[in-house]
């Protein structure tokens, strides 16, 4: 890994001598110089000096401590300087030991990688930041997760998601991922098999270190960054801490960032302990728990950017309340029970506009009596009560439709972004949410949390809401929204109407969206916004005699268009296509690795790095070789149509035994009706085949004199269409008598031209074909030409095999005849003509019988033969 760990601290101002500045400079030119052994080595010491560094500042501190206890806001200003200094130190530290890590298969190059931890946190970290998914599509979170989970699982994987209680503090910025994570947790404990332990506190927990010492993980994958794009100290200082705890109890770590998978195998960054590292933890555990307890109490709450007045608190406990008390109405309303959808959308709903309308009432007590609250300046911009309700509405029909519509539908993205009150009150509505679904089981009422991983769309709210805007008459009545979503979203809509009778929410239709909510369009159109340009309007400049002489003064008048504009360059005339992507396999021709690796590289000094280079020569040859064979023209998939075709493939049956004493066996009147209507069947079939033959073999003959290639098509054509083997036989004799005129045609003597050895390869391909698909049907006569042709063609060899498969009585008495030349030899034997010329056509045994080893394809006799010495470790 060349880079290592990225830390948030290093942009920290922090005060260091001249002499950690001296030894913390590496020259470049020694480092060149050393092998791999004694750059770690190095590395290592040069930690240790760093780690004695630490003990020292952590005896110190004390004094320190003491000297500033009565200095008020710069003790705590101070207390923080050092607590981001501690933090970048051990980002430092963290960084020179996952320096040289590397990537490597986790689950098969390992004996001891048999059980595995994840954290949890980091795994939702690695994919709330993956660059396919945009904010608040949930579905498209728990696709991500649940595909990595499901490649580790088929892959035979042992591990636990542990989610630590006080790391939930680094997403209290934001209801949304609070919501999310709770659900993840729901749906892996409750939806899925997969092992979840949630009773954990944080890293030092005495029940953290009994799991690890019984169960023993052989790695713990952990997330190297929290939140890449923004500065979130707090976050990235506790994965470091996890990952500095686990390192210093003797397990490794594996990076989340870095993981990748396929077909076989999962590959990530692997970082092993060492005792050096164990040394360095356990001498200062004391100041990494600590440092742990500061970050989680100095982490934001989840109610600083929901309410905007002082009593935040209070507000808390009121909503909790409220949560319970909406809670029980929703279940006496509904005792039968209902998805978590509904449930979560009426509850939440409902929490949230009493919370808010006692919050509005606040602030007016408190203005009325003139007391000052934190954000006096953002009341006026509050939302009315009717304005929150008409937000609560858009919610449920979007609830409603994310039941009812395809995802194809739920796919449009909408440009329309909320007001900062509409946000505040969403923050409101996500945190009752969250909330809500942190005691979500309840015993004794049925509720489906099928939909647990579909809470929310913001797309969706967001398209809902400018439709809303836009055609205000759009959802003004359930006739208009459909019987299924408009019925539905009535029926939730009353229910939030129960829940909080108190409140005044008005009635269920129509649904709009007014100014307060969404941003109007004319305002959200930026200052250096694009705009469409308009196409320029010209003649295309062109040279013509005739053009000058009789319009030559007009056309000067005119206006026409630059050599550099775009219009111009539509009318070019390009290729039909960029020959980028091979024909037939559609695989690209050049890959942007083989590009890179192709670069002209200075061999390096250091022997690891020159070895390292040699072997990603080497693996270049090895992929290029593979990558060549995979672009076979010839492979092809035959799709049969044919039942007879299909027969064939079957294994042959065994004759049934004859009767004793040469009798036959009696047959009754329905078998021989049944044979008759066969064989006439039979007979009527094969009449209907020679008729096409006749009608159609005048044509094929043309083509082929005409063009070749096209004629044997023509052939392949009639032969995969015909459903009689006798006439199949007598159409593939008339092919090869094609091939062998052509063949004879291209050997007669001509100057500086060498015969085409396609067509040799037709014949034989015709002789392959008849003689392994017709071979019962061939009567002596034609095996007599068979065994010519192939005399003809210089192959005696395979001339008496074709002999040898005439009946001993059926061969015609002849005179012994001396042999003459081949007619017309290719010049090559039987054998090497074949393996030379007829590769891809050669014909080889396949089997039919799956092997439960093997998932994919049917494996042939030697690769069984391969596995099962693999099974049995010879």
């Amino acid at each position: 890994m060349a880079e290592g760990i990225s830390s948030d601290y290093l942009d920290e101002d922090v005060e260091t001598d001249s002499g950690e500045e001296e030894s913390a400079s590496l020259d470049d030119a020694d480092a060149e110089s050393q092998d791999e052994g004694a750059m770690v080595e190095r590395n290592f010491n040069y930690i240790d000096r760093l780690s004695a560094t630490m003990e020292n500042m952590r005896l110190d501190e004390p004094e320190s401590s003491t000297s500033q206890a009565g200095a008020g806001v710069s003790a705590e200003e101070d207390g923080l300087r050092k607590l981001h200094s501690s933090l970048n130190w051990w980002s430092w530290y963290l960084n020179s030991i996952c320096a040289h890590s590397q990537k490597v298969s986790l689950l098969r190059d390992f004996v001891e990688s048999e059980f595995f931890v994840i954290d949890g946190d980091s795994l939702m970290m690695t994919y709330i930041h993956e660059a396919s998914l945009d904010p608040g599509q949930q579905l498209h979170f728990f696709y991500l997760v649940e595909s990595f989970l499901f490649d580790l699982t088929k892959k035979k994987a042992k591990y636990v998601i542990a989610f630590f209680k006080d790391t939930e503090c680094i997403w209290n910025q934001s209801c949304l991922h609070l919501s999310m994570r709770a659900a993840l947790i729901l749906h892996l404990q409750l939806n899925t098999k997969v092992p979840v332990r949630t009773e954990f506190y944080n890293c030092f927990d005495p029940q953290w270190k009994k799991f690890l010492d019984e169960n023993h993980p052989y790695f713990l994958v952990i997330c190297d960054k929290a939140f890449p794009t923004r500065r979130r100290h707090s976050a990235t200082g506790i994965f470091h801490i996890l990952m500095l705890h686990t390192l210093g109890h003797r397990i490794n770590v594996v990076m989340s960032s870095g993981m990748t998978q396929d077909i076989l195998r999962v590959y990530g960054y692997h970082t092993s302990s060492k005792p050096s590292i164990v040394s360095t933890f356990q001498r200062n555990e004391a100041d990494l728990k600590r440092t742990q307890e500061q970050l989680v109490n100095l982490a934001p709450k989840i109610y600083d950017r929901v309410f905007c007045t002082v009593h935040k608190e209070g507000l808390m406990k009121r909503m909790r309340r409220e949560i319970n008390r909406s809670y029980t109405k929703l279940k006496d309303l509904w005792p039968e029970g209902s998805d978590v959808s509904r449930i979560v959308c009426a509850v939440s709903c409902s929490a949230a506009l009493n919370v808010y309308a006692y919050e509005m009432t606040m602030a007016e007590t408190a203005a009325g009596r003139g007391e000052n609250t934190e954000n006096n300046e953002d009341v006026p911009n509050r939302l009315a009560i009717q304005e929150a309700a008409d937000i609560c509405r858009i919610y449920c029909l979007h609830v409603a439709l994310l039941r009812h519509l395809p995802l194809s539908q739920r796919a449009l993205k909408s440009d329309t972004q909320w007001t900062g009150p509409a946000q505040n009150f969403l923050a409101l509505r996500g945190l009752t949410e969250y909330l809500l679904l942190r005691q979500l089981a309840v015993p004794g009422w049925k509720v489906d949390l099928t939909y647990l991983i579909d809470l929310s769309d913001s797309h969706l709210l967001r398209t809902v809401a400018k439709v809303c805007t836009e055609v205000p008459g759009c959802a003004e009545s359930e006739h208009k929204l459909g019987s299924k979503i408009g019925g539905e979203y009535r029926h939730i809509w009353e229910t939030v109407a129960k829940i909080c009778p108190e409140l005044d929410v008005g009635p269920t239709f129509p649904v709009t969206c007014d100014s307060g909510i969404v941003v109007p369009p004319a305002n959200k159109a930026e200052p250096g916004a694009t705009v469409q340009r308009i196409p320029t309007i010209g003649l295309i400049p062109i040279t013509s005699a005739l053009a000058e002489e009789f319009v030559g003064d007009v056309l000067g008048q005119l206006r026409h268009l630059d050599s550099e504009d775009p219009a111009l360059g539509s009318l070019c005339k390009m290729k039909a296509f960029d020959e980028v992507f091979h024909w037939h396999s559609t695989r690209p021709l050049v890959e942007p690795q083989v590009e890179g690796m192709k670069e002209v590289r200075i061999i390096p000094k250091d022997p690891w790095e020159k070895k390292k280079m040699l072997r990603q020569q080497q693996r270049l040859v090895v992929f290029e070789r593979l990558y060549a064979e995979s672009l076979d023209e010839n492979a092809a998939v035959t799709i049969v149509t044919n039942q007879n075709e299909v027969t064939k493939c079957q294994p042959k049956q065994q004759p049934a035994p004859k009767c004793g004493n040469n009798k036959k066996a009696v047959k009754t009147r329905a078998a021989l009706i049944i044979e008759a209507q066969a064989k006439r069947k039979e007979a009527e079939m094969e009449k209907r085949a020679w008729e096409v033959w006749h009608t159609q073999k005048e044509s094929i003959k043309k083509e082929i004199s005409q063009d070749f290639d096209k004629g044997m098509k023509c052939l392949e054509k009639f032969l995969q269409r015909c459903k009689s083997d006798v006439v199949k036989v007598t159409a593939e004799m008339e092919g090869i008598e094609y091939c062998c005129k052509a063949w004879d045609e291209r050997c007669q003597p001509k100057e500086s031209l060498s015969p085409d050895m396609n067509f040799a390869v037709c014949l034989m391909r015709r002789i392959h074909n008849i003689l392994d698909k017709h071979e019962d049907q061939l009567s002596p006569t034609v095996l007599n030409k068979l065994a010519r042709y192939l005399k003809d063609l210089g192959f005696l060899n395979l001339k008496g095999t074709v002999l040898e498969m005439i009946d001993a009585k059926q061969k015609p008495r002849k005179k012994k005849v001396p042999e003459r030349d081949p007619k017309f030899p290719v010049g090559l034997g039987a054998s090497r003509f074949q393996l030379k010329y007829m590769g891809p056509y050669l014909f080889r045994e396949e089997r039919k019988d799956p092997d439960p080893r093997v998932q994919h394809f049917i494996p042939d006799t030697w690769q069984r033969e391969l596995l099962d010495a693999v099974d049995n470790n010879e």
